[in-house]
Order: C-alpha cells, then structure tokens, then sequence
C-alpha cells in the first residue's frame, strides 16, 4: 500500500489513515517537536509507542555516552514533561500510548512527565512498560486535583525480575498515587503486581472499574495483612478479574480472595469471567460467584521455568515449584460452582483416581460450555496408557462445546526438570499417538466439534496443533498450526503448556 500510495496524491490522501494510524518514536534525545512526528502525519495517528533509547540508559547498561540529559542515570532524560506534551498537541485521532524501555534495568520516568500523558487531550489508553515512576519531590507536590476525562485504561508492565529494580518500593508509591487520581474515571487496569500498594489503594473507591488484571508476584499485596477482598470489595462495577499471580519461591501458599469469616455480599453482581492462578481450596469465592459467569479459568499457570540454550536450537525446561491442584481437588472447587451459562472453562490439574469423575461431572454440571481447555499432568504414564477413549466418552455429552483443547499429558511435567521430547523417535511415535488421540475425541461428538487442539511435544519447536472435521470426514492438521513463540519472560511469562496465553476470546 505504501508504494501504491506514491503514485499520486489522491491515493495518499485516502491511504493515510491506515498507513500513519499506528507511529513509533525512538527517544536518543529530549523529545520535542522536530524530532517526534512530522507535522503532516498528525492528523492520521491513532496510537504512537515512545521507546526510550537515551544517555542515561545507555550508561544503565555499561556505555559510556558523552552526553547526558539527566543528572540521576535512573531516571530517563528525555521524557520532558513541557516539551513531550507540545510534541503530541494537535493528533486529534491519538487515543493510545506506549512508554517503552526495553531494558532489564532501573529506568525511571519523571512523574511530570506521565502525567502530561496521562492529561493529553482524547487519550483513553495508556501502556507503561518496563518503566518505573520517580515520584515528585518533595512529596507533597502530588497534585491535589487530578481528573483526567478520557483516559479509562491504564496499564503497567514490568518484563523483568524484581532484583533488577532496587528502588521499587519508592517507585510503588508514586504508581499507587497515580492510580488514585485515575480512580474517578478508569474502567480497566492491567498492573503488575509488584508495582501495587495496597494500603495506599484500601480507602479508594473505583466507580467505573470493569476489568482489573494483576499479574506478576503473589507476594506484594500479603504486606497489608488483608485479603485480596479488602482491596477488591471497592470496584462494584467489576466485570473481569484476573489474577494472573505467581507463587516466589520459598512460597507455598497462595493468596486466598474470599477467606472464611469474611461476611459480605458478592461486590461485584455483574462479573462475567475469572481468572485464578493458584485456586485455593479454602476459599469462599466459588461459592458466591454469579451465576450468570461465562469465562472461569483455575489453573496454577504461570510458572517460574528456568531457560537454557543450547544446541540445536532452544530448549524449553520447566519446574512446578509451586503445588498444583489434583483432579479430586479441582473437583471439590467445581462442585462449590453454580455456573449453569459458562461458556467457557480453563483448567489444569494433576491426574489421580478422580479424573473421570471430573470429566463426567464438568459435563454435567456446565452444559452451555462451548470452549474447554484442559492441561493433564502425569507423573509417569505410558503415553499409550493414557484414557484417551474413556475421556472422549465423559466428555461427549457436552452439546453446546464447539472447540476442545488439552495438553493430554503425553509428557510426564510434574516435578521434572524436562518436560519435552528430547529423541527424534519418540516425538515421531508421540506424533502418530496424539493424531489417533485427536480422531477419537473428534469421533466421540455429535454434532461433531469444530476444532480439536491438542499439544504436540516437541524438542525444537512445542506447537499446539487443531484438527478439524470436513464434510463429515477427518482432517489432518489445519493449517493454522500454531508454533509457540519462544521467549523467555520471567516471572510475569508465559511457557508452552501456560493455559492462560490460550484463551480463547469471548
């Protein structure tokens, strides 16, 4: 289209809103005017990322740059608040920003400026990642009034580890202060864990709140001595909660939402999807979730993994280091659920007696599923072994599901160090076992399923592989074959078998 676009002046014209929509900006030095975007291309830019490529960073990594734009190498020097906000005047389409640092090192941004982008005309949406905030000093400089009129999703990112960021407890206040000036108007926040303080969050009350993601440590909201519920009960118009939490190591129990003694109504009448890493088998919230809830999703992903290269290529190695649920566990917690309309449901757990029993009972009880994904772990088990046939019959009965997605547990996981096929012969026999896995389940249903997912163990590239039915006959893998990207993510990532990065949308 580009080039099409340079063929005359009335292409141009018309192609700019889909050419220019979306910009990106490298900051080497203070942003103004002349070096952020051409003035022609303002009118068309409807969402710009900002990454930081500046002096102070360059020295954060060992270089030695000969000029600076900040005294302090944490804290970025060209973000200028005046200066960066005259640069995005007159974008009347902008509604989404990136602030970007790419670097797993202590960056901060000036609180100034992130709040002239907080405060910038029509913008709705905006993404701090791999930032943290320099509060404003003295202390008492936060503004008093903060009512920004559009911004209603606020979202903060960070991609490395905890230890990477030694003045995070300075950097959590002032995020937890900002928050409470977006509280007024925000209707979604996806926050990293680490970067919450909770005691600074109790007393706010968030009126237009609809969903709120944490992901990240489990461990930063247990300082307050509270329960999630106390942080939670304040946002009644909450639709979507996910709780994306890892375990640290050394931890063994997770947090708990709704603990005994906690006498409430449900804050939130209209929640319409969960997702819980961890589950916990003392919690009330099961029980008092609406009944009208579509999307649950109980896992014990994400995981902390360990990664290693190596020859030949990447190698994926995974330990579960923290306790993951058993069948008969996650089917005392489904029990507790009255949920007659979930469309969709995400779970894992480890296999013992209670399997099928599972799978008879998720049939029974939740007949207007229509997306099931389910990660089986074995300990030991011939991959021949495996149930295939009896789960196929379980699950059968389930009318309404249209698409089937499981990790069979091929592969034994749980407590060891690798987890993939590492022998060109097995993954070759392991290859031919799912496809006949794969038909079973898609023989097993009338009217026959759309798609069947299944997980392909792999020493190179892991792929989650969909298999389909064709004018009543069995297709082979849909071309849609999904190879997992292969990145390494910490502790806010994800791996090949994380339940949560295949959601499917509602």
């Amino acid at each position: 289209m580009y080039q099409l676009s340079a063929t005359c002046r009335m292409l141009r014209e018309i192609s700019a809103p889909v050419l220019f929509e979306y910009c990106k900006a490298i900051l080497r030095q203070p942003a103004c005017e002349d070096n952020l975007f051409p003035i022609s291309l303002k009118p068309y830019i409807k969402s710009i990322t900002l990454e930081d490529d500046c002096p102070e960073l360059q020295l954060a990594n060992g270089f030695h740059p000969e000029i600076r734009y900040s005294d302090d190498p944490a804290v970025c020097g060209v973000f200028s608040s005046s200066a960066l906000s005259r640069a995005l005047q007159n974008m009347p389409r902008l509604r989404k920003i990136l602030v970007l640092c790419p670097f797993g090192v202590e960056h901060s941004l000036p609180w100034a400026s992130l709040w002239a982008l907080a405060t910038l005309p029509n913008i709705s949406k905006l993404n701090v990642n791999g930032f943290l905030l320099r509060p404003p000093d003295p202390i008492w400089d936060f503004p008093r009034r903060f009512e920004p009129t559009h911004l209603n999703s606020f979202i903060i990112s960070l991609s490395w580890d905890e230890e990477n960021y030694p003045s995070l407890p300075q950097a959590r206040k002032a995020f937890s202060a900002f928050m409470v000036y977006l509280a007024p108007t925000v209707e979604r926040m996806v926050l990293a864990n680490e970067v919450v303080f909770p005691r600074a969050l109790l007393g706010t009350r968030w009126p237009c709140l609809k969903e709120l993601t944490l992901h990240g440590e489990a461990s930063a909201p247990l300082e307050m001595n509270e329960p999630y519920m106390a942080l939670l009960r304040s946002m009644p118009q909450l639709r979507r909660l996910h709780l994306q939490l890892v375990l640290p190591p050394k931890v063994d129990n997770p947090p708990i939402i709704w603990p005994e003694g906690v006498d409430i109504e449900l804050p939130w009448p209209d929640l319409d999807s969960l997702i819980l890493s961890h589950p916990r088998l003392d919690d009330k919230l099961y029980q008092n979730l609406p009944s009208h809830m579509q999307r649950l999703a109980l896992c014990c992903a994400p995981y902390y993994y360990r990664w290693s290269w190596g020859p030949p290529a990447y190698i994926w190695y995974r330990s579960l280091r923290s306790r993951t649920l058993t069948s008969f566990e996650l089917l005392d917690i489904l029990r507790r659920c009255r949920l007659p309309h979930l469309r969709q449901l995400v779970i894992e757990f480890i296999a013992d007696e209670s399997e099928m029993e599972l799978y008879k009972y998720i049939s029974y009880a939740f007949p207007s599923i229509e997306q099931l994904s389910i990660n089986i772990y074995r300990v030991r088990c011939n991959p021949c072994d495996i149930p295939v046939t009896q789960i196929a019959t379980k699950l059968s009965s389930m009318r309404c599901l249209r698409s089937l997605q499981m990790h069979l547990g091929y592969q034994p996981a749980h407590e060891l160090a690798n987890f993939l096929a590492d022998d060109g012969d097995i993954e070759t026999s392991l290859t031919g076992i799912i496809e006949n896995a794969a038909y079973a389940l898609l023989n097993a249903f009338a009217p026959p399923l759309d798609t069947v997912t299944l997980l392909h163990p792999s020493y190179k590239s892991p792929r989650w592989r969909s298999y389909s039915t064709i004018s009543g006959r069995h297709s082979g893998p849909m071309c849609g074959e999904n190879e997992l990207s292969r990145l390494w993510l910490g502790h806010e990532g994800t791996d090949p078998f994380d339940p949560f990065k295949h959601l499917y949308r509602l």
